[in-house]
């Protein structure tokens, strides 16, 4: 009996570490139990509501509502952008997410480009720099004071490898 009980709680611990692993993992389309063109109120269930903040992003001058998902201390872990009441993106500021690779806010530049095909241009946006790879569509936001105290100006003919390979990814953006 001792032998059954014991068997069953490891499975039972198990069970709760692959929960625990996946809710912090981010895949193409998904971070955590969220894909993209779930519905937003979604977030509501997989949240308490005081772990949640309604904002206004205000990308591009325009109205760019968005779920944010806060830690305990009401640090914001993960934004979810919304449209038509549909999730369309995520951007991941907290390190505890990551891909199965292990690549995750804090990675470097290196990490990056040892574990994912990334396209060789480096794209500027209207937040920053980022890395992208085409087949998870996902971009990998640099750290523009690291670059910055490097000297590293970039412009529309900036390529991955001018980027020094210590350079850390700010934040993670899912498409």
């Amino acid at each position: 009996m001792k032998i059954i009980n014991l068997f069953l709680f490891l499975v039972i611990i198990t069970l709760n570490s692959s929960d625990v692993f996946s809710q912090f993992l981010i895949k193409k389309g998904q971070v955590g139990n969220l894909k993209i063109g779930n519905s937003a109120d979604l977030i509501y269930h997989e949240y308490d509501f005081d772990q949640t903040n309604l904002v206004d992003l205000f990308l591009e001058g325009f109205y760019t509502p968005a779920i944010q998902i806060l830690n305990v201390s009401g640090i914001v872990e993960f934004t979810a952008e919304i449209d038509c009441g549909k999730i369309y993106r995520f951007k991941v500021f907290d390190e505890k997410y990551h891909t199965a690779e292990g690549i995750k806010v804090g990675s470097t530049v290196s990490d990056v480009v040892s574990k994912f095909k990334i396209q060789n241009d480096i794209l500027i946006g209207e937040t920053g720099y980022f890395i992208y790879s085409d087949e998870l569509k996902i971009s990998f936001e640099l750290n523009a004071i690291q670059l910055r105290n490097n000297n590293i100006e970039i412009d529309n003919s900036s390529t991955v490898a001018d980027l020094p390979k210590d350079i850390e990814v700010f934040a993670i953006i899912i498409i």
